[in-house]
């Protein structure tokens, strides 16, 4: 009897620490699945979470020099990335079809441009375990980055071409956008104390402005600027005056004067002023319509599919 009622306590012991563990088994597997959850495929080649996350990461190192597109501000954040990086996956399968090589060198010279840019080699591998990120999966997406330049300038930068006539012509067809900016010429002081900027108000109205500057020329500045290189405050408390006028405002915490005296209006500039301008805006305009047909062409002979959700 006792055997039975020992056997029977073994029996529901072990069964309740099989339970157990199964469960604890079965959760840390829950999470581990959710960590490494397939999100899309690329051909034969599978995008997990973790990549994701970690290509995103690797997008605020700048790891190339081009300017990133995508803000961590957007809602739409991840799932922008996830299209970055499947597009990244076809230019990288056609660098490899190519065998396109990148020569350590290279990489390492790339690192250290970025850990001297963080002062010290520690400071940049803390923002790098910050990150979740290490210097082999960075050295990897360093090599992924010139892989790719290499060859988007075979197939892409190597067929945009400028011709001279194209210039000239843009320049001919849009000459309201060449236009030098307005620029205003006046005159400021700033001061914490009103009773300063009264007694120059008091001169100016008296002698005029160019005795006032003579008076109080390390407080008096002469001022030529556009209204765009102005504080919103400053700019519209010039514009609220007509030249030839001054006045007193209180902006925050300090009072400042302005005498405006004249403005330079705008002139069309020359084509040899603008003319390198206008040839990097038909370039990168060129070099998008190419590169998005090349890429079009690159999706349709691949197998892609999105599971993002």
């Amino acid at each position: 009897m006792k055997y039975l009622i020992f056997r029977t306590i073994f029996i529901l012991l072990f069964y309740s620490a099989f339970l157990f563990t199964m469960f604890i088994f079965n959760m840390g597997y829950s999470r581990a699945e959710d960590i490494t959850k397939i999100i899309a495929k690329v051909n034969d080649q599978i995008i997990t979470s973790k990549d994701l996350d970690d290509y995103c990461n690797s997008l605020n190192l700048r790891l190339s020099d081009e300017e990133n597109s995508i803000s961590q501000t957007d809602n739409n954040f991840k799932r922008k990335a996830l299209d970055r990086y499947i597009e990244d996956k076809l230019v990288l399968d056609e660098a490899k079809r190519e065998g396109i090589k990148i020569s350590e060198p290279v990489i390492e010279s790339r690192i250290e441009r970025m850990i001297a840019s963080y002062g010290s080699r520690d400071k940049f591998e803390e923002d790098l375990i910050e990150r979740g990120l290490n210097i082999s999966i960075l050295r990897e997406k360093i090599r992924e980055q010139y892989l790719m330049r290499e060859i988007i300038d075979r197939y892409v930068k190597s067929r945009v071409n400028v011709a001279p006539q194209e210039i000239s012509s843009y320049y001919n067809e849009n000459t309201d956008k060449f236009y030098s900016p307005q620029v205003y010429i006046f005159y400021m002081a700033k001061s914490s104390d009103n009773i300063v900027l009264k007694e120059i108000s008091k001169v100016i109205d008296q002698d005029g402005i160019s005795k006032a500057q003579e008076k109080y020329a390390d407080t008096l500045i002469k001022i030529e600027s556009t209204k765009e290189e102005l504080r919103e405050d400053i700019s519209a408390f010039l514009q609220s005056l007509v030249p030839g006028k001054h006045g007193i405002r209180k902006v925050d915490d300090s009072f400042y004067l302005i005498y405006f005296e004249s403005t330079i209006k705008p002139d069309l500039l020359p084509l040899i002023e603008v003319k390198e301008g206008i040839y990097q805006y038909l370039w990168n305009k060129k070099f998008k319509i190419i590169f998005d047909n090349w890429l079009k062409e690159l999706k349709e002979k691949a197998v892609i599919k999105n599971y993002y959700e």
